[in-house]
């Protein structure tokens, strides 16, 4: 009797897992979230190389080497207008372990995806919630960027790396930029259900003109888009 019990009640776990597994699912499909997919094993010759490769849809794709029973990724670059990379994390068996948005080099956005060894949809995270009650959105911050003069996603030009350089318009432009661009964050500060500081964005660059390297720092009010701080220091 005891053995009957145990048994159903393994069955009712498997088959409430089971259920869950394909509510969520069903939940997200409309969105196209919770599909299956593999590392590239055939054109990163079975995980011994990076391959960097252009679309013909202005996307650029880098395939990571991926080490013997190690996590292997892929990054996903947007055409410039977007601005952003698609990241891909892959289990040590080579099926998806998560995917998401982002954008210098950290700032989540979108739903992220998160998957067991199986492939089986296990989370979504809506990174869209700590944008919530900001009036300056991220399209905002890059704009302004624009505005200072940093990079022109239509016309490719940009002067992080050197005064007068000009990058494809593709997603090589944002994989080559990405590296000495950060933007993040800070949420506003409440205490007792008022806010005390507004939620700031905050962007860093780093640059060089001619022999000389230096940083250059944002804070910007994310309510208002005012300037907090504008500064230029050199390394």
């Amino acid at each position: 009797m005891k053995t009957y019990i145990t048994f159903l009640v393994c069955i009712f776990i498997i088959t409430d897992c089971t259920s869950d597994e394909t509510n969520l699912k069903e939940k997200y499909k409309s969105e196209g979230l919770g599909q299956i997919e593999q590392y590239d094993f055939d054109i990163s010759d079975g995980g011994e190389k990076s391959v960097v490769y252009d679309r013909n849809d202005d996307w650029r794709i880098h395939v990571w080497a991926k080490p013997r029973d190690a996590t292997g990724s892929i990054n996903e670059y947007a055409p410039a207008i977007d601005f952003y990379v698609i990241v891909k994390e892959f289990h040590p068996n080579g099926m998806i372990k998560k995917r998401g948005k982002c954008m210098f080099p950290d700032l989540k956005f979108g739903k992220w995806e998160y998957f067991d060894k199986k492939g089986n949809l296990i989370r979504v995270d809506d990174e869209d919630t700590k944008f919530e009650g900001i009036e300056i959105t991220r399209e905002d911050m890059l704009k302004i960027l624009e505005l200072e003069g940093w990079f022109n996603r239509n016309t490719g030009a940009s002067k992080i790396y050197r005064p007068d350089g000009v990058y494809p318009t593709n997603g090589e432009m944002y994989s080559t930029l990405s590296s000495r661009l950060y933007i993040g964050l800070i949420p506003a500060l409440i205490e007792e259900g008022k806010e005390i500081r507004p939620p700031i964005w905050w962007a860093n660059i780093r640059t060089s003109f001619g022999y000389t390297d230096y940083t250059m720092d944002y804070r910007i009010n994310a309510h208002t888009g005012e300037y907090l701080i504008s500064r230029t220091v050199g390394w």
